[in-house]
């Protein structure tokens, strides 16, 4: 590994050992210590047009935001979160493989979490499971749309991921994204649909909650 590579490396580690679920833990540990893959995530692109080791530093900056603004969410709900955000770009480690030219890289990350060999409840497992692929969804990827009770812990996380997305490549929120609205400490979240032609942005929109400030 190279130096920025072995530094992406312990961040990542650290982010793992912030999140204070014992089974959560366990989990990420079955998903990325089976043969070779943690090397190949820590040295992955996150999509084909991109560099080496971007999915490893997505994974830290997104997570990094998420932990400046998750404190109004539950200790259990920030550690689901968590996960989620770390294991969302998981899949990019088989994204080179057969199955992952099949798949987007969010659709593998979630079927690693479903085939961990790791003692977790049902319930929990299908909840990361979903997290994973509604945050997809709601960033313009293929997934499912966010169900009313995880939908908060959705929005937040692909907020985070947009975040992230906008600070690295300035790229405007695609259709049926979420964003951040306003400047801070006034941030908004925001709901985006897909507008026609010649409509302005904002005229519709639906404001969900205030998220900081």
């Amino acid at each position: 590994m190279t130096d920025n590579i072995e530094a992406a490396s312990t961040a990542f580690g650290q982010l793992v050992r912030s999140i204070g679920d014992p089974q959560l833990r366990a989990l990420m540990r079955a998903v990325f210590y089976r043969e070779r893959r943690y090397e190949a995530f820590c040295h992955a692109p996150l999509s084909r047009s991109e560099a080496s080791g971007t999915a490893i530093r997505s994974a830290i900056r997104s997570s990094r935001l998420l932990r400046a603004v998750y404190g109004h969410f539950a200790p259990p709900a920030r550690d689901l979160m968590l996960a989620a955000l770390l294991l969302y770009p998981a899949g990019a480690a088989e994204a080179s493989g057969a199955i992952g030219r099949l798949y987007p890289v969010p659709v593998l990350s979630a079927l690693m979490v479903h085939d961990a060999r790791v003692s977790l409840p049902r319930e929990k497992r299908a909840s990361l499971e979903s997290l994973i692929l509604q945050a997809a969804w709601l960033t313009g990827e293929p997934g499912v749309a966010p169900a009313e009770s995880t939908r908060r812990e959705a929005q937040m996380i692909a907020l985070c991921l947009q975040l992230d997305r906008r600070a690295d490549a300035l790229a405007p929120p695609r259709d049926h994204a979420v964003r951040w609205s306003g400047q801070a400490p006034h941030l908004k979240l925001i709901e985006t649909y897909a507008t026609p032609a010649g409509k302005d942005d904002d005229d519709d929109t639906h404001e969900l909650r205030t998220a900081a400030g």
